[in-house]
């Protein structure tokens, strides 16, 4: 009788260590890592390890990057603030703002979206927009998932940009 609880033991922690083979293979893709802290990986997808189930201690729930016009070689945008309203008309208790890589991101414990959610780009104490997404988000918080940087491909409508036209 001790044989069957010994093996329900090991499979039940053998299932509670299984990771996500799918992420663990999108994380081992990513380039080289570039160092530590907030402006690492810019215009990769910060939810890969940002997020329950993820490597990083730190979870975010929306993440990403701006760069500052829609050329290959653009850099990060610094000092844009990216605003957000959810499904129910809030976002997060502070609007983030882009650092030296253009990077931005809310942890969790600031916000908890209900998808769908609208995002705007705005110069800092301006109240129109300078971009504005033209779609809602639905269901990824990792906004480089889906605007990987340039070329823009049939996966990736491209990345995020604070001026057009290379400016």
């Amino acid at each position: 009788m001790k044989a069957p609880i010994a093996l329900v033991c090991t499979l039940l922690a053998l299932i509670a260590s299984c990771t996500d083979p799918v992420r663990d293979q999108r994380v081992e893709d990513l380039p080289p890592e570039d160092g530590p802290g907030p402006d690492h990986r810019a215009g990769q997808a910060c939810l890969l390890c940002h997020s329950e189930g993820g490597r990083a201690k730190t979870h975010f729930a929306v993440a990403g990057t701006v760069f500052e016009n829609e050329a290959s070689n653009a850099k990060g945008a610094p000092g844009i603030v990216v605003k957000f309203v959810d499904g129910l008309g809030r976002g997060p208790s502070i609007d983030p703002v882009t650092g030296p890589s253009g990077n931005f991101f809310v942890p969790v414990s600031d916000w908890d979206p209900a998808y769908p959610f609208s995002v705007g780009l705005y110069e800092p104490g301006k109240t129109e927009p300078i971009q504005r997404m033209k779609t809602s988000v639905n269901r990824e918080g990792s906004c480089n998932f889906c605007h990987r940087k340039n070329p823009a491909t049939e996966d990736s409508i491209g990345q995020i940009f604070a001026n057009a036209g290379g400016q």
